[in-house]
């Protein structure tokens, strides 16, 4: 074996002055800076076109025209504000599952952040732990490294006593000692830029909409923007003119308050995540929750109670119940470490249970599903029934147990020595079964109620167990999980991947199942076109965490889980997630009805610039008075349906086309109505400029609340409130126009009835084309799912 005698490490005084002449620990980032969050803000496309503009009118135009710069800046502030408040809350939970390393010091062990490990610290590794440093192995158990993030190669690698290995890498199997020899910057990850860190799901659909709206946006406002601007060059218009046309025809095709709306929407849920636990380390993660159709997770510490018990022993043929309960005991007494199993089984009191320093170890694997100890010259080996027993009698009762729901493991006897560990490790000799141990495991008190949840919401809920197949059957039936087959054998998984999705789909749960088989199924189900979460705390967990949209790691999981994760469970309660995913899926269902909203201003103002803008070299309406008609079309509105309770589904899929269904033919439907006001107060009742706008900003107030009801129109309650919060805005523009100070401010004039008989006629236009437009694309609607069913 490749094991040696470690010293006894630093003295805890000369670990001080060395931490002391390093300088202040690395930290440890879970977040952005409050300086970045600011700048992100900030420095965004749409702000820095908005800021140009608002600078010009400022030098060149009216400077009231910029008036839409006081809204960037109460935007920028509020998002700003919003997200350094859910940061803070996050840091907060971040510190509870701070990264820690074991290192001996005065000859005993100690758990210290990482960053305040130093050159010379004798570094313990066991399975699942992050190398926090690079150093020379002094001691090896079995110990295989993942450093697959240094060097692309996924197989693990055993290494031995006297190797070199790196931070960055992960402890896959075994344990070991280590002698830190550089440390935070002058480590091997540091030079990679903090490779633990570096893996990341690809952009989420939703943030790839909002990427392909912005390019849109601005592919529409540039060749606008030239040919207005030619347009008014050709006339000679003075200078404040013209950029007064430009910014009213221009500016207005920014969404601007939509990105703030996604960003700020994702902060505040964030934080209401924190109070509840749970540590988004993604901020698409929010969108991933209420996004998830199949979500895939272990049994034990999810579903059900961490903690086992032991139920009963049982002994095979020839061999006495207490020297099975003695070597049952010794064995979990002297394991070099304890997972929950042997936790319980030494918590038993089975045999004498006293502790032996094992001369060999292979530690346990769960692609080979068992471990061994030598102790005292007598080699004993511990895993799954089906690993370790031959069909007999012994290996029936087995399977009865473990159809029940119980746990079964199998405690054999080798006579052979035990091999070198590694892992493909085999035992050449045959085995001789001494007996069987049968554990409990209790369903959490909130599992029934989380798997209801999920059915109503139509999410598929997956079992990915080591256990037998037989016990998670068990487990899924017991719960309540719907599926149309039984359990799965993960050891005999179909080979072709659409015999594989549909094994999957129609079944419950699968048990003994390997990583590289989570792995797969998570593969299968993704390109089989579901958007898939993963729930996982061990290494085991950790391909299938990589492979899945959402991955979810418990608080109390493996470094290495957690940091691929984009969320923590900090809580360990499973039963948090359901309520998010709900609360996930109103937010996001909200702000896609919102951003028909925006796009239907776009939409309506890009209409206006071409039909009157370009054509005449004047737009409509002054950049100001199109400020006053947004806020209480569209920047009021949209702020209270964003946070107003939804129903129905969310799907990422389709984003921008249901927008573009609505927004476009409502946008032509105002659009038109404006041309027809404007038009009208202009030539037919031969009103001045200042009349014509007034009336116009009268008819986007119109036209716009139009389109706040028509997007909310729904049945009961919520159609009386949407009905008042309209009537509520058109209140307060008519207030705002009665004010003298506001009136002389925005340039509205009084009514005169060539005004108001433009204003009825240019709304009536509106309002109709809007409810004709709409009815006939909920028809071609109703034609396509029919033609689809």
């Amino acid at each position: 074996m490749a094991t040696a005698t470690s010293p006894p490490g630093l003295t805890e005084a000369e670990a001080e002055r060395r931490l002391k002449d390093a300088g202040p620990p690395h930290e440890q980032r879970t977040s952005r800076s409050y300086l970045s969050i600011a700048i992100a803000n900030t420095f965004t496309v749409f702000n820095l076109i908005l800021a140009g503009f608002g600078i010009a009118t400022i030098v060149f135009g009216n400077p009231k025209d910029a008036l839409f710069l006081g809204i960037l800046v109460a935007n920028v502030a509020i998002g700003t504000f919003q997200e350094v408040r859910a940061k803070r809350a996050l840091d907060r939970l971040a510190a509870l599952v701070v990264a820690k390393a074991t290192v001996v010091r005065d000859g005993e062990p100690r758990q210290v952040p990482v960053g305040e490990v130093v050159v010379g610290d004798l570094v313990r590794i066991g399975s699942g732990d992050q190398l926090p440093a690079d150093g020379k192995l002094l001691r090896s158990e079995g110990l295989a490294l993942d450093e697959s993030d240094l060097t692309g190669e996924s197989e693990p690698v055993v290494r031995r006593v006297g190797e070199e290995v790196f931070s960055g890498t992960f402890a896959l199997e075994g344990e070991g000692d280590l002698e830190a020899t550089a440390v935070g910057a002058e480590s091997h990850a540091a030079r990679l830029t903090e490779t633990a860190k570096r893996f990341r799901h690809p952009r989420s659909p939703l943030e790839r909409s909002m990427d392909r709206l912005l390019i849109i946006m601005v592919g529409t406002m540039a060749p606008l923007g030239i040919g207005l601007g030619i347009s008014l060059a050709v006339r000679n218009v003075s200078q404040s003119e013209a950029v007064e046309t430009l910014t009213a025809g221009i500016v207005n095709i920014v969404p601007e308050g939509l990105i703030l709306l996604v960003s700020l929407t994702a902060a505040v849920t964030a934080a209401k995540m924190a109070r509840k636990g749970i540590l988004a380390q993604q901020l698409n993660a929010i969108e991933s929750l209420a996004s998830v159709s199949v979500m895939c997770t272990d049994k034990t510490g999810t579903l059900t109670e961490a903690s086992l018990r032991v139920v009963e022993t049982i002994p095979a043929e020839g061999v006495e119940e207490a020297d099975l309960a003695g070597a049952f005991g010794t064995y979990a007494a002297s394991a070099p470490t304890r997972n929950s199993t042997l936790e319980a089984i030494h918590a038993a009191g089975l045999g004498d249970g006293e502790a032996r320093k094992p001369s060999a170890v292979i530690p346990f694997s769960s692609r080979r599903r068992w471990s061994a100890l030598e102790i005292d010259g007598r080699r004993l080996v511990l895993g799954a029934p089906e690993a370790l027993l031959d069909e007999n009698g012994l290996a029936d009762r087995a399977t009865k147990e473990a159809a029940s729901g119980r746990r079964v493991l199998a405690l054999a006897a080798y006579d052979s020595p035990l091999p070198e560990p590694g892992p493909d490790v085999e035992l050449a000799a045959p085995l001789r079964p001494l007996g069987i141990v049968v554990l409990a495991e209790e369903l959490r008190a909130s599992a029934a109620e989380t798997i209801a949840f999920f059915a109503r919401e139509d999410v598929a809920l997956k079992i990915l167990s080591g256990d037998n197949p037989a016990t998670v059957g068990a487990i899924a039936r017991d719960l309540g999980i719907e599926a149309s087959g039984p359990a799965l054998d993960g050891r005999h998984l179909p080979e072709d991947d659409a015999e594989l999705l549909a094994a999957v789909k129609a079944a419950p749960a699968i048990g003994r199942i390997s990583p590289e088989g989570k792995e797969r199924v998570v593969r299968v189900l993704s390109e089989g076109g579901e958007y898939v979460g993963m729930l996982g705390d061990g290494v085991n967990d950790v391909p299938a965490l990589k492979q899945a949209r959402l991955a979810i790691a418990q608080g109390s999981g493996t470094q290495m889980a957690r940091s691929v994760s984009d969320l923590v469970l900090v809580s360990g309660e499973f039963g948090e997630v359901p309520p998010m995913v709900g609360e996930g899926r109103q937010i996001l269902r909200n702000i896609q009805r919102v951003a028909r909203l925006f796009i239907s201003k776009a939409v309506f103002t890009a209409f206006l610039v071409l039909v009157i803008a370009i054509p005449s070299g004047v737009f409509p309406m002054l950049p100001r008075q199109f400020t006053l008609t947004s806020t209480f079309t569209i920047g009021i509105p949209a702020f209270l349906l964003a946070l107003a309770p939804s129903s129905g589904p969310w799907r990422p899929e389709g984003f921008l086309r249901a927008i573009a269904r609505f927004s476009i033919p409502a946008g032509l439907a105002t659009g038109l109505g404006i041309l027809v006001t404007y038009l009208l107060a202009r030539h037919a009742f031969d009103v001045d400029l200042t009349q014509a706008r007034s009336a116009t900003a009268a008819t986007v107030v119109v036209s716009g609340l139009a389109i706040v009801f028509a997007l909310e129109d729904q049945p009961g309650t919520r159609r009386l409130v949407v009905g008042a919060l309209c009537a509520t805005m058109a209140a307060l523009f008519l207030g705002a126009c009665a004010i003298p100070v506001a009136r002389e401010f925005f340039e509205i004039a009084s009514p005169t009835g060539g005004m108001v008989g433009a204003w009825l006629i240019g709304s009536a236009v509106s309002i109709g084309l809007l409810t004709a437009a709409l009815r006939l694309v909920a028809a071609l609607d109703r034609r396509a799912d029919v033609a689809t069913a």
